[in-house]
């Protein structure tokens, strides 16, 4: 029945009088039928089963720590501390050490966020004790049948050097070949990986990390802390000029070094005190620097290898990784094999020994080799829309969609006309209907980027940020900028990536029905394109950014848009560099939208999508954990028998 109380009393009393059982159970078979009916309101929920049979106190603390995953990505940083402990609570009841310690782990990223050092410390302390001891695999988890590998569609990678990817493509198999200090894991946690525990001092400034003393190289060689610092070292050190550099700059000297103003590497805060202690200062307390210990950049490299092979150190003749997976073999153009490292210090969760990846340039052909159970897993990101859509629909039951926490935008050199003029780069913003483009032509697939550069899901997005369709101030702006229907307009030099070209012939079509001026686009492989974008080669240029950390910075920081414009803005500058240093999170979002509003107002950059991982799983793939930020979770996929 339905019953509706006129008084919190009245209800109150009906509540009290019922037994203790028949309350349970009205409380779980509230709780199932939520799950039907607003399955992602996680707090609800979770009060509902917290209250229900002990036996569903599994469910409540899913519930619990899925409510403050929210509540920490949005920086509710008291919710998110209440609700991690109610869950911990549940979960030490049970004697759950591995989900106890990733929990742990995310309460300490909740106290650094907020800048209680301390709290971070205990908490991250706990994490790290209950993470390192000895554990099973979960029920289910049988042992890998090797003769079935995971098989997905991929594309070459550009490099497998942690210290100068700068595409997914490559950084997702680098990902598999190394571990860093600390392991992301799907849901946003971190935990401890070649660091066996870690420290931070009371202001937020150094780190001590206490390296593991059983993870080798795939040689045998021991792993050590000078590994570490002759790869940081490597991605800062001028002479290399590697694209990665400034993700360190948070570091003590890092920058000053980078820039060649301080040519003393001992001036950087980046010290071994011995082979499994390394030592980290900050220029000042950053609440993401967990999250780049578990990023590509702060990899270890092999520095017994590098200092005689500097220059091919990373192949199959000369094998030098500590991931979860070896590289078998990589014949350009057709395959890498990843293999299982049986030396491997960290945890499978999952039972694939192998993963095959095909290096083929033909999506029909991946399409139908998927379709054929030729592949266990497909990406839909490099097609065009009309083919993902009529594979989606063929497939409807395997496609699985998840955030990715991308932003599409265009880019212009400001260095020459006719995109040095502000009025003609706000004529095109002006002229492009996002929302068609969003829902039209992507057939839903994104999402129209009319909240700025920030993405939904991290803090510091809002609605309504972005410059709105409206095609008379769009031809007024172009006409007072000296180009009145388009007359006299220069060719354009419009680059983009394979898979956009759907997009980019709306964007053309777009700006010659509206401003009347003609742009034909090139289309690059990936890596050719960010080369031709370093050299200043393209007018307009279409591209993505990807979140390295779920913080709004590493876009309007680490992106590299400043440098492919041209663009400088000294109020800009001072509003990121305000923000990073910000230790106050409701200071640290609003100077980043502040930021982010300027950007929009200044137009170098328009975005255009939000973008989400789009993928094809096969049935038999009983678990896939989607990928977030770019990495890839191949050692926690579980492939039930052919």
């Amino acid at each position: 029945g339905v019953y509706r109380f006129y008084h919190g009393v009245m209800r109150t009393a009906v509540y009290q009088g019922m037994s203790t059982w028949r309350r349970r159970l009205l409380h779980k078979r509230t709780g199932l039928e939520l799950e039907i009916e607003i399955p992602k309101n996680f707090f609800i929920l979770a009060w509902h089963f917290e209250r229900a049979d002990p036996s569903d106190s599994d469910k409540a603390a899913d519930y619990l720590i899925q409510a403050a995953d929210e509540a920490r990505r949005v920086y509710a940083h008291q919710e998110a501390v209440r609700t991690y402990k109610r869950a911990l609570a549940l979960l030490e009841m049970s004697g759950e050490e591995s989900r106890t310690a990733r929990t742990w782990m995310k309460l300490g990223l909740v106290h650094q966020i907020a800048g209680d050092y301390q709290s971070a410390q205990r908490a991250y302390a706990k994490g790290a004790d209950l993470w390192n001891r000895p554990f099973s695999l979960p029920d289910g988890v049988a042992i890998s049948d090797s003769s079935h590998p995971l098989r997905m569609e991929w594309r070459e990678p550009s490099t497998l050097d942690p210290a100068f990817a700068r595409d997914t493509t490559s950084s997702a198999i680098i990902d598999q070949l190394f571990r860093g200090l600390l392991e992301l894991k799907p849901d946003l946690g971190l935990v401890p990986s070649i660091a066996e525990r870690f420290e931070i001092d009371q202001e937020g400034r150094r780190y001590t990390f206490k390296l593991r003393r059983d993870v080798t190289w795939s040689d045998g060689i021991p792993v050590t802390s000078q590994d570490f610092v002759y790869a940081w070292k490597r991605v800062i050190d001028p002479e290399r000029r590697s694209p990665n550099a400034s993700r360190l700059y948070d570091i003590k000297g890092a920058r000053g070094y980078a820039e060649g103003e301080n040519t003393d590497f001992d001036h950087v805060g980046i010290q071994a005190l011995d082979d499994h202690t390394l030592v980290v200062e900050l220029e000042e307390p950053c609440s993401y620097f967990p999250y780049l210990l578990g990023h590509h950049v702060t990899y270890p490299v092999p520095r017994h290898l590098l200092e005689s092979q500097d220059g091919g150190w990373m192949s199959i003749e000369h094998p030098a990784s500590c991931g979860p997976y070896l590289l078998e073999s990589w014949i350009e153009g057709q395959s890498i094999l990843l293999t299982r490292n049986p030396n491997y210090h960290g945890r499978f969760q999952g039972n694939v020994d192998r993963v095959l990846l095909t290096l083929d340039p033909d999506w029909q052909a991946s399409l139908e080799a998927y379709e054929h159970d030729q592949l266990d897993v497909l990406s839909l990101a490099r097609t065009a829309t009309a083919d993902l859509v009529q594979a989606r629909r063929r497939n409807e039951q395997d496609h699985v969609s998840a955030p990715a926490f991308i932003t599409t935008y265009l880019g212009f050199n400001l260095h020459k006309a006719p995109f040095n003029d502000l009025r003609v780069r706000k004529a095109i913003a002006h002229a492009l209907d996002r929302q068609r483009l969003a829902s039209e032509v992507m057939q839903g697939i994104v999402f129209p980027a009319t909240g700025g550069f920030i993405p939904p899901g991290l803090p510091g997005n809002t609605e309504e940020t972005g410059v709105s369709y409206d095609p008379k101030v769009a031809r007024d702006l172009l006409r007072t900028a000296g180009y009145p229907d388009g007359r006299g307009f220069p060719d354009v030099r419009f680059f983009s990536f394979p898979g956009s070209e759907i997009r980019m012939e709306f964007i053309c079509q777009q700006l010659e029905s509206e401003l009347s001026i003609q742009i034909k686009f090139e289309i690059f492989e990936f890596e050719t394109l960010l080369q031709k974008l370093d050299a200043l080669k393209a007018d307009m240029f279409h591209i993505g950014w990807q979140a390295n950390y779920p913080d709004p910075i590493t876009f309007l920081r680490d992106c590299p848009f400043r440098t492919w414009t041209g663009w400088s803005h000294k109020g800009y500058s001072a509003l990121v560099s305000d923000a990073s240093m910000s230790m106050d999170t409701d200071t640290h979002v609003r100077l980043c939208q502040n930021a982010d509003q300027v950007l929009i107002e200044e137009a170098p950059i328009i975005p255009l999508n939000y973008s989400r991982y789009n993928l094809l799983v096969k049935p038999r793939v009983v678990r896939f954990p989607p990928p977030v930020m770019g990495s890839w979770f191949f050692k926690d996929v579980l492939i039930s028998p052919y």
